[in-house]
């Protein structure tokens, strides 16, 4: 209140000498238009705000979603991509391990015609020294006739 009192140069509060004037019906009507107005002006300022924030809004939103399309997208086709490196490495996989079983078996069929060569040859060498006669070996092995056959299809 000092601080009122200093600026206005008042000391007695409880007497003011300013008295408002009471208003006319016109002063007051045109007060009211006035207040409306104003009102009314700032509605209208309030709602182009408004309409031009939603418009950013929804630009952001539009350029958010593309965003996060883009972003699926690219992990999608990462993924893919991931997928097809699996896929090939199986493939690669598959192919060496059929190799070594062909090399396997190969190394098997080898191995296995060499017994036979060796076991060959020590049998060549014992019916070398006890050779029969050729009359010997027709008459151990008769030959077999056959009359019919079956065929499967």
């Amino acid at each position: 209140m000092e601080l009122h009192a200093h600026r206005t140069g008042h000391e007695n509060f409880a007497e003011s000498t300013d008295e408002i004037k009471p208003l006319t019906e016109e002063e007051k009507k045109e007060q009211l238009a006035k207040l409306k107005e104003i009102m009314k002006q700032k509605r209208a300022i309030k709602d182009v705000q408004e309409k031009e924030e939603n418009v950013t809004k929804e630009k952001d939103r539009r350029k958010q979603g593309r965003e996060g399309k883009e972003i699926q997208s690219k992990f999608q086709e990462q993924q893919h991509l991931k997928e097809l490196e699996k896929q090939k490495k199986q493939k690669e996989e598959e192919k060496q391990h059929r190799e070594r079983v062909r090399a396997q078996i190969e190394q098997d069929k080898r191995d296995k015609k060499a017994k036979l060569e060796a076991e060959a040859g020590v049998k060549a060498a014992a019916s070398a020294a006890t050779a029969p006669t050729p009359s010997a070996v027709q008459a151990d092995a008769p030959k077999k006739e056959y009359a019919e056959c079956r065929v499967q299809v």
